[in-house]
């Protein structure tokens, strides 16, 4: 854990330092107050009125200062929240792009940034800070009482921290208290919604005495139950407070003895008394904070472990000029969904992908975007980092809630001459004078169709030479599709596009066709160089 919270606070050693500074000085509480009353009891017993009231102005700008310290320490503590705090979230967002996360669900991550990244908040920024706190005011205030009298110091801090140790030690017992309790009422709830749900049988035969008897025995033993509960908590309670009492007196009466002897004051008493507390309450929260931490521990090791951003190792380079080589190539997220595939497809092909729903299209189609692993067999694409030279036309186009400009250009610094000139590419001219119209998820003046041919548009405009189509022409009547289809085909590059149900006519349009089957059919060994003069791929 100590390496992840190195990576977490390493760029924030600057915020780091500063709450070092403002917690150590917020800490000096626990010098100055034990200082300026004991010192003041002593010069009030000496009748030293003017030291008295010196005393008393250096307490009040030293409160001042400290007070300066505390708000300081909350800003930098809240400038340490919110930096890491947004390392987190951008990490998570950064894992969520990796190729190995490409299967997880959108909800996964963004239960994540908003819910775990406040259980960190929490467990790991706010403990940590807390307990650095914790340790320089413990810190000090124990150098500060070994200076003032080391044997009754240490004395006051010893007894101080037993109260503190009942509850780990009484814990066990009030649990089983508690449980006790919790059964037997829940015992008695039961009972009491049979016996309720009883009475028309009681009154049919006569059984009100014996059931509510029966219920009777079980409050009896509910209330003793809860009645002893109730009771080993106030024991417990009581003996915490006795034994704050006998700590306290303790302490008192063996310093009573050292001012009798001439070895202290009674103003180095009540500093002592009154700093001893400053040590013993951080011991005591830092156990608590520590516990936070190590709950938290689990979520932020997840968090921080570096995401994949290789590609799966079964992609390779072509060994000749083809774009794409498949040789007994298995995909599928858990299970291959074909017998193995074997094809080449070359630069510049119009390839079509047919098959029935469930077959594996879409799945085929991740694949050879590059984004999901195949299961087996050797897969090869002919460009070197292949994800940048592959654009997709999903079923459902993504939009941002943003302006037309930014879902075409997509960041990149494009003018607005080019985008002008892939929409009219498109058949989207009529939206070259609305590039600032605002689209998103409730705003959508596009069409399903219109979606499609602006996803081309964005294809065009990154210059990618790949363009893979899933589904484009689904839910369109058959001019549109054919006005579609001709926007595909005309794409220059090479198109890979799959799809259920194709007319004839387009189907002769295209250089090749793979017909994916259930993995129970043979297949062919090779895809047909067009659809009417060899056989087609059946996997």
């Amino acid at each position: 854990m100590l390496t992840q919270i190195r990576q977490l606070y390493g760029p924030h050693l600057k915020l780091l330092i500063g709450l070092l500074a403002t917690g150590a000085i917020t800490s000096l509480d626990g010098i100055v107050q034990p200082y300026v009353i004991g010192h003041f009891t002593d010069a009030m017993v000496a009748r030293k009125l003017s030291f008295g009231l010196t005393l008393l102005g250096g307490w009040g700008l030293a409160t001042l200062v400290i007070v300066a310290g505390s708000l300081g320490f909350a800003y930098t503590r809240g400038q340490l929240r919110q930096a890491i705090n947004f390392d987190l979230r951008q990490r998570i967002a950064a894992t969520a792009y990796a190729p190995a996360q490409t299967a997880v669900g959108t909800p996964h991550f963004t239960a994540m940034i908003f819910n775990e990244v406040k259980q960190i908040e929490t467990g790991v920024t706010d403990s940590l800070a807390m307990i650095l706190y914790c340790l320089l005011q413990g810190g000090l205030t124990l150098a500060f009482i070994l200076g003032s009298n080391w044997q009754l110091g240490l004395l006051f801090v010893a007894l101080g921290l037993v109260p503190g140790m009942i509850p780990h030690l009484t814990t066990n017992w009030l649990q089983r208290s508690t449980s006790d309790w919790q059964t037997a009422n829940q015992q008695y709830t039961d009972l009491l919604e049979e016996t309720l749900a009883a009475r028309p049988l009681a009154h049919t035969y006569q059984l009100e005495q014996p059931l509510l008897s029966r219920l009777s025995t079980q409050l009896a033993h509910t209330e003793r139950e809860y009645f002893k509960m109730n009771l080993h908590q106030s024991m417990a309670g009581n003996l915490v407070s006795l034994l704050y009492s006998l700590t306290f007196i303790l302490p008192l009466a063996i310093g009573a003895w050292f001012i009798m002897q001439g070895h202290l004051t009674i103003g180095g008493l009540l500093t002592l008394n009154s700093a001893a507390d400053r040590v013993t309450s951080p011991l005591i929260s830092i156990v608590q904070y520590t516990n936070q931490l190590l709950a938290a521990k689990p979520l932020l090791m997840q968090i921080m472990q570096a995401p994949s951003n290789t590609l799966p190792p079964t992609i390779a380079r072509t060994t000749d000029a083809a774009l794409i080589q498949f040789s007994q190539v298995e995909f599928g997220y858990n299970q291959p969904l074909t017998t193995p595939l074997t094809f080449t497809i070359h630069s510049g092909e119009r390839v079509l992908i047919r098959g029935a729903s469930g077959s594996g299209k879409s799945t085929l189609l991740a694949t050879l975007a590059g984004v999901l692993p195949s299961l087996g067999g050797e897969l090869a694409f002919g460009l070197p980092n292949w994800q940048q030279h592959v654009a997709v036309v999903a079923q459902s186009p993504f939009l941002f809630h943003a302006s037309l400009r930014f879902n075409l250009a997509l960041g990149r610094p494009i003018t607005d001459r080019e985008l002008i000139d892939a929409l009219t590419a498109v058949g989207l001219a009529r939206f070259q004078t609305h590039l600032n119209l605002t689209l998103g998820t409730t705003q959508r003046p596009l069409s399903g169709g219109e979606l499609k041919r602006l996803e081309v548009a964005r294809a065009i405009l990154a210059k990618r030479q790949v363009l893979l189509v899933d589904e484009g022409l689904s839910g369109l009547d058959a001019a549109s599709a054919t006005k579609l289809a001709d926007l595909f085909l005309a794409f220059p590059g090479t198109l890979i596009e799959v799809e259920h149900h194709v007319s004839s006519d387009l189907i002769n349009r295209y250089d090749r066709v793979i017909a994916l089957a259930p993995k129970t059919e043979p297949k062919a060994a090779n895809a047909s160089d067009s659809v009417n003069a060899s056989p087609v791929i059946q996997s």
